[in-house]
C-alpha cells in the first residue's frame, strides 16, 4: 500500500490533496515501489529556506527538497518539502498554472526519492525525460526544464 500524507496546506489555496497523492503514487508504482509512506510538506519561503540552509547549505528558498528515510526493494519511506512561494513565482513567470508547477515538483522530488539525480548532465537528462513522461501520463503539459 502507498500512503502519501500532506501537511501544511491550510495556509494556501492549493489543488486538492489527491492531485499531489496521485502524482507521487504513479511515480512510485511505475518505478517499482509497492509500499510507501511519504510525507509531503508544503512550506513558505522562510520555512524552506531554513531547511535548505540547514541541510544543503544553500542560502535561498527552493522548489523541492527530498529526504529518503528508508528504501528497500519495493518499499519507500521519505519526505518531500515543496516551496509554495517559489512555485507561485515560477508559475506566474512561465505562464502556467500553480497546479502544474506543484505537480512537477512532486514528480521531481519523488524521482529523487527513487534514486534519480540531476547534478550531472547524463542523469539530469534521464530525470528530465522521466519528468516529461510523468507529466504527460498525468495529463499535464510538459513544463520540465529543457536541456
Amino acid at each position: 500500500m502507498i500512503n502519501i500524507h500532506i501537511f501544511g496546506r491550510k495556509r494556501w489555496k492549493l489543488p486538492e490533496d489527491k492531485v499531489f497523492q496521485r502524482a507521487c503514487a504513479i511515480v512510485l508504482k511505475t518505478e517499482g515501489f509497492k509500499h510507501a509512506e511519504i510525507n509531503l510538506i508544503l512550506m513558505n519561503d522562510r520555512e524552506i529556506h531554513a531547511i535548505n540552509k540547514k541541510f544543503l547549505n544553500h542560502d535561498e528558498p527552493t522548489d523541492v527538497i527530498t529526504f529518503p528515510l528508508d528504501s528497500q526493494k519495493g518499499t519507500m519511506n521519505g519526505e518531500l518539502y515543496l516551496g509554495i512561494g517559489v512555485a507561485k513565482r515560477t508559475a506566474a513567470k512561465l505562464k502556467h498554472t500553480l497546479e502544474t508547477e506543484l505537480v512537477l515538483y512532486t514528480i521531481h522530488g519523488t524521482l529523487h526519492l527513487c534514486g534519480y539525480d540531476d547534478l550531472k548532465e547524463s542523469p539530469r537528462k534521464e530525470m528530465r525525460r522521466k519528468e516529461k513522461f510523468y507529466l504527460e501520463k498525468l495529463g499535464y503539459k510538459n513544463i520540465s526544464p529543457q536541456e
